[in-house]
């Protein structure tokens, strides 16, 4: 079914703003290929193999001469180790999980097919662990395990750009920005580069992480 809407107001400035497509379903991957869209995707929705494979389907629906463009969404965490890490985000991932999960319900009870990737989505939030989070969805650790994890992430799902939630459940307490200042500015350029993966949207408080400006919240 097509359907037709309109977008009030319009842009202003010609071309219009980029435009980047939230791609996780299996329709939506080839539905962003086929316009030759950008899309970004979450492993919070997916796990790592249909993740892939919508990914797969996204590159191979390409139009021909279309590079196409790909950012992955993982909540990070910054600090002194991978010990504080876990202490710091263990509680508040559970937080994070539980209200992703009321918020993604379907309100009533009808059994309406289309609910049913969101129903998938519910289970797998409902059945995740904190390492699941930890091995699939996230990026916690001291600074040079966390430039490590990104460049892993890039080999295997070969992102563009990645996109950092930082304070998923907003539990690390008020000296959260703090810690990651502590632990990263004495890194200076040598934490970055990031095996050519481009951050996207990442935290508002710290100056720099090697050649990319980084701000924390």
């Amino acid at each position: 079914m097509r359907m037709t809407c309109a977008l009030i107001p319009r842009p202003v400035q010609s071309p219009h703003p980029p435009v980047r497509v939230a791609a996780n379903s299996p329709e939506t991957f080839p539905f962003a290929a086929r316009r030759g869209l950008p899309i970004f995707a979450a492993p919070l929705i997916n796990p790592p193999e249909r993740l892939k494979a919508g990914l797969q389907a996204y590159r191979e629906t390409l139009p021909a001469g279309i590079k196409g463009d790909t950012a992955l969404a993982f909540s990070a965490h910054v600090t002194t180790s991978r010990a504080q890490a876990r202490q710091d985000t263990r509680r508040a991932s559970y937080v994070f999980l539980r209200e992703a999960a009321e918020r993604l319900r379907p309100v009533g009870q009808a059994d309406i097919r289309s609910f049913e990737a969101f129903r998938q989505v519910l289970a797998r939030i409902e059945r995740v662990r904190y390492e699941d989070v930890e091995s699939e969805m996230a990026i916690f650790g001291d600074p040079d395990y966390c430039v490590e994890r990104v460049q892993a992430l890039r080999r295997e799902y070969g992102m563009d750009e990645f996109i950092c939630y930082f304070k998923p459940g907003r539990d690390h307490g008020p000296r959260h920005g703090q810690a990651i200042d502590d632990a990263v500015r004495p890194r200076g350029h040598a934490a970055l580069p990031l095996a050519g993966v481009a951050p996207l949207f990442l935290p508002q408080r710290i100056e720099k992480f090697g050649p990319v400006d980084f701000s924390l919240c």
